[in-house]
């Protein structure tokens, strides 16, 4: 006899939305977490954008996942009592002409999330700006506060008692020869790890290519800077309401560090002159490692050597609008036997884990 069906490891993002699916089903689940230093959910500016970061063709699948992934948000915010996830408009920076004429000829496609342009900042805002004089309007945008959403949710599974705030190490799993494993006292059928970044040190699912990044935030105020919109040129400004904003984002591929950085803080600032020439207060810096991965897809499935074991991570910097959607297709794997999508399965780098258990 089983405690729950289901123990996931991790709440962030990620294991939130998982676990969140799995009751959505009626299946009994406990979640495992411990406050991890570094964990990227925690300083996720949580902005979504229908465009890919260096081109105009829009996101991996995003038109297919954003549905369920707003319908899924607004629901769960609702019932708990906090902010809902928001529309916002994306002001994205141009560098020349030529990129503006290009932008301009996407945006007569019908479907492109671009907005014919005239290239200018709006009028009400240039002196609070400084893009340069090419720029366009980006459709579908917006905001979900990650970080008050993953806390909400904390608070239902501790209410409801299905949350142990307890330190998980894959040594302390003991499987059952009858099926199964046993942790901490009690049985499930199924672990499924969803701990981000660290994910890499375990040798469980250490040979998955985890090309993690750091990336570092400034929480910012100013009475005098009154941009309503999301600005995106070499980094981004996010309003939060209330004189509050983000800048963001940096990117940190070798010297990894759970706390913010001088490099950062210089590498912010840079990002903040690009943008707007005002004062801002400097409130917090924030820093998180993403769990980014070498050909960014995430990574989704089923152990090759355990069925019962399963990973949910890989998310990246697009967690917010397809998490959802990637939870979905697990547990429908898991409970109905559906095919994963072969971008997301990691039976794709099944010859690193042969290479893996040959070595070891």
């Amino acid at each position: 006899m089983f405690d729950a069906r289901f123990l996931v490891v991790g709440q962030g993002l990620a294991g939130t939305v998982m676990v969140d699916a799995l009751l959505e089903r009626g299946v009994s689940v406990h979640v495992a977490d411990q406050h991890i230093s570094g964990a990227a959910s925690r300083a996720a500016a949580g902005i979504w954008n229908p465009l890919t970061a260096r081109t105009l063709q829009e996101s991996w699948r995003f038109s297919t996942f954003i549905p369920l992934a707003l319908s899924y948000y607004q629901k769960k915010c609702a019932e708990r009592n906090i902010d809902l996830p928001r529309s916002l408009p994306l002001l994205k920076a141009l560098p020349n002409q030529h990129s503006l004429d290009h932008w301009n000829r996407t945006a007569e496609n019908p479907e492109s999330s671009c907005v014919i342009s005239n290239g200018s900042p709006p009028a009400n805002h240039q002196d609070r700006l400084q893009i340069g004089p090419y720029c366009g309007w980006v459709k579908g945008a917006g905001q979900l506060y990650v970080a008050e959403f993953i806390e909400a949710a904390r608070r239902d599974y501790i209410e409801t008692g299905i949350l142990q705030e307890a330190y998980f190490e894959s040594q302390g799993v003991e499987w059952m020869p009858q099926g199964g494993l046993k942790w901490n006292n009690n049985r499930y059928e199924y672990l499924i790890l969803a701990r981000g970044h660290q994910e890499r040190f375990d040798q469980v699912f250490g040979w998955l290519p985890f090309n993690p990044a750091q990336g570092e935030l400034l929480s910012v105020s100013s009475p005098d800077l009154q941009i309503p919109f999301i600005v995106q040129a070499s980094g981004f400004l996010l309003p939060l309401g209330t004189q509050r904003y983000l800048i963001g984002s940096t990117y940190e591929w070798d010297e990894l560090s759970p706390i913010p950085t001088e490099k950062g803080l210089h590498e912010l600032m840079r990002i903040k002159e690009g943008i707007t020439p005002l004062n801002l207060q400097i409130d917090a810096q924030l820093s998180g490692i993403r769990p980014t991965v070498a050909d960014r897809r995430p990574l989704i499935g089923v152990h090759p050597a355990n069925q019962n074991l399963c990973i949910f991570n890989g998310l990246g910097t697009k967690g917010v609008s397809m998490a959802p959607a990637m939870a979905q297709m697990l547990v429908d794997h898991l409970l109905k036997g559906s095919n994963l999508l072969p971008e997301t399965d990691i039976q794709r780098f099944l010859g690193r884990y042969r290479r893996s258990t040959l070595q070891a």
